[in-house]
C-alpha cells in the first residue's frame, strides 16, 4: 500500500511518499516533476 503525507515545512509545502516499508519520494510544491510521473526501478540497490 502506498502512503502520501503533505507537510507545511518552513520552506514550503512538501509531499512525502512511502510504500509502508520505506521512504519512496519527496516533492516540493511547484516542482516541475510530479509524483505520478515517476516510476519504480526495483533493479537499483539501495
Amino acid at each position: 500500500m502506498d502512503y502520501i503525507y503533505r507537510y507545511n515545512s518552513p520552506i514550503g509545502f512538501m509531499t512525502m511518499a512511502s510504500n509502508g516499508a520505506s521512504f519512496t519520494g519527496l516533492w516540493f510544491e511547484g516542482n516541475k516533476t510530479r509524483r505520478n510521473n515517476c516510476g519504480r526501478n526495483n533493479a537499483l540497490a539501495i
